[in-house]
């Protein structure tokens, strides 16, 4: 049995998983009364609230409601951890730090599922397949291997022996589109080979999608793709790149203070500069674009009243430091036409508790957009780090 709290249900990377990945569920009556009370508040915690009740609804025959007497003196989540107690073979599956930590010291067994959440419905996705059943879906265009697909989404096939039959996006029914493995970005500074499929179906991505997310730590080359395929969008329709700044410190740093200049030079001064000067060559090209129109920088508090026309690229980075208002505003500045890439880590790179868990807007984005037919939409998350083999070791503490 798994006894769920309330906070699971405020979430819906967590929401969407959670009747899948258990089959025997228990909801405490007091985490109801919790959802009925937050149901009416204005905003993303009435939204998710009732989109939690609405699930409840549709998956009754799998939850076990939990009642507890003598409660009018204990809080919600020493009432969840009473029945934890009662239920000595229970596991505890919460997203709250605080209450994982009240479970170890009282000897019960406790998961954090969002980490586990996140990854859910992988963009791209590995399937094993026979020989047999790999010429019949290349005939057909179709497998009951691939129903779980969605829209937008990557399949990488597999045979039983390992060998790689190939990557294969979803486009609707019977559609299918092979990705190139050696797609590339060139531009005139730099030329982009991807190093192994994920970077593949990226490339194939931003090339392709009116809108564009890249997820993955430290290292693996979101910022290098996008930026390479804004340099080379520019150089081939003179297209301007737009570039958005939540310009939020590194966790557990300290703040300097004020930056004396104008505000492309403030902006300049910030990790932004440091990530466009690395990626451009030097700082001297930077400024030559910004001075010529090529490309703009903006703090996300200039960003109302904006539009991106068509034609023009919208570029956001660090993207897991903003707040679903946020990310909300910035899409809605797109115009028909215009080309959106966000990119980040929400994983562990989030800088400040206010984006963490349900209020991050770069997860948000994934749980909306994905499989949508509103736009061509594309997520990849790439999952290999090639920095350096430091790095690669850094991600482990």
């Amino acid at each position: 049995m798994v006894i769920v709290d309330t906070n699971i249900l405020m979430s819906e990377a967590s929401l969407k998983g959670l009747f899948e990945d258990f089959d025997d569920i228990a909801i405490p009556i007091e985490v109801l009364t919790e959802l009925d009370n937050l149901k009416t508040k204005e905003g993303d915690r009435g939204y998710y609230a009732r989109s939690a009740i609405r699930a409840i609804k549709l998956n009754m025959d799998k939850i076990q409601f939990l009642i507890h007497e003598d409660t009018l003196s204990m809080a919600v989540d020493d009432i969840i951890l009473a029945h934890c107690e009662k239920y000595p073979d229970a596991t505890l599956v919460t997203n709250d730090i605080n209450m994982e930590i009240k479970a170890k010291a009282l000897g019960l067994k406790s998961i954090n599922y969002y980490g586990k959440a996140m990854k859910r419905n992988a963009p791209v996705e590995k399937v094993i397949m026979t020989v047999e059943e790999y010429e019949t879906f290349k005939k057909q265009m179709s497998s009951e291997k691939l129903d779980h697909i969605k829209i937008g989404q990557f399949a990488q096939l597999y045979g039983s022996f390992g060998e790689i039959f190939g990557t294969y996006r979803y486009l609707g029914p019977f559609m299918w589109d092979e990705v190139d493995p050696k797609i590339k970005i060139k531009n005139y500074i730099y030329e982009v080979v991807p190093r192994d499929i994920y970077q593949a179906c990226a490339i194939k991505s931003l090339k392709e999608d009116e809108f564009t997310v890249i997820t993955g730590p430290a290292g693996t080359g979101k910022t290098l793709l996008s930026l390479g395929y804004c340099l080379e969008r520019m150089n081939k329709t003179g297209a301007v790149i737009h570039i958005f700044v939540n310009p939020v410190k590194t966790r557990d740093t300290q703040d300097l203070g004020y930056y004396p200049g104008s505000r492309d030079e403030k902006l300049l001064s910030n990790f932004i500069g440091g990530i466009l000067s690395n990626k451009f060559g030097d700082m001297i090209e930077v400024e030559r674009l910004m001075s010529q129109g090529g490309l703009r920088i903006y703090p996300f508090s200039d960003i109302r009243g904006m539009e991106i026309k068509s034609g023009d690229i919208m570029y956001i980075t660090e993207a897991q430091n903003l707040s679903i208002d946020l990310i909300k505003l910035a899409i809605q500045r797109c115009a028909e036409g215009s080309k959106l890439i966000i990119e980040g880590d929400a994983e562990a790179q989030v800088d400040k508790k206010i984006f963490e868990g349900y209020n991050n807007g770069l997860q948000r984005v994934i749980d909306v957009f994905t499989g949508t037919d509103c736009c061509d939409f594309g997520y990849v998350n790439l999952p290999i780090i090639y920095r350096s083999k430091m790095a690669k070791k850094a991600e482990e503490l």
